[in-house]
């Protein structure tokens, strides 16, 4: 490898003035590559390095600046200035159409993409319509399909939407918002680094969804 030309001399320093070439030795290294550089007539050897920035791999911290969008233009969700959005990737915090974007991706870069429903919340799911009692909901409430309500249950509270309402049924529709929606990515990579002892042992510990992002659970971007 070159690192030079006419001015290989004053890159020295005029430390040689019989150096006529320059040859470098490429180290395989992590995260950094060596490159130990032999001129003739010249001792020591010289090393430098060249920083080498991590991509995004499993078990690695990413943390990223994004919007989120549907077919319909409408943004569904997005980071909060200043406050990216980090998670351990192939940790199953995400949705797999969005890990699949990213993956390879370094610090600084920036790309748009599209994930199809199924790598993204699926296809709505028949059985997830549930027929429930009208006196379960507040009887001030004036019920009309497509309101939002929250519940409870074994694995805590989740939203869902009325499909439709009766004088003594209301059929709630349990799918995720965006089930069966494409999903229109648009990301900045803010940081890629090894994971903490502790980050690794907190995903252990709570495995699965990142509630504060729409990019795995379900909020809304203001």
């Amino acid at each position: 490898m070159s690192l030079g030309g006419p001015d290989e001399r004053n890159f020295l320093g005029g430390m040689n003035p019989m150096v006529d070439f320059l040859e470098a030795d490429r180290y395989s290294g992590s995260p950094s590559t060596n490159f130990k550089v032999r001129a003739a007539g010249l001792q020591p050897d010289i090393f430098f390095k060249e920083k080498m920035l991590m991509k995004i791999q499993n078990d690695v911290y990413v943390a990223i600046d994004y919007s989120l969008t549907l077919d319909s233009e409408e943004v569904v969700d997005c980071s909060e200035p200043g406050k990216p959005f980090g998670f351990i990737f192939g940790g199953g915090q995400v949705i797999m159409g969005l890990e699949k974007g990213l993956e390879g991706m370094e610090q600084g870069e920036s790309v748009k993409f599209t994930v199809e429903p199924e790598e993204g919340y699926g296809q709505p799911r028949q059985e997830l319509f549930r027929e429930l009692p009208r006196e379960s909901f507040p009887g001030d409430v004036d019920l009309a399909p497509n309101m939002i309500f929250e519940g409870s249950g074994p694995q805590g509270t989740f939203r869902f939407r009325v499909e439709s309402v009766s004088d003594d049924v209301v059929v709630a529709d349990l799918n995720h918002p965006l089930a069966g929606q494409r999903l229109h990515f648009e990301v900045e990579v803010v940081e890629v680094r090894e994971a903490r002892t502790e980050e690794l042992e907190a995903l252990k510990n709570h495995a699965g969804c990142a509630p504060e992002s729409c990019a795995c659970c379900d909020t809304t971007c203001d």
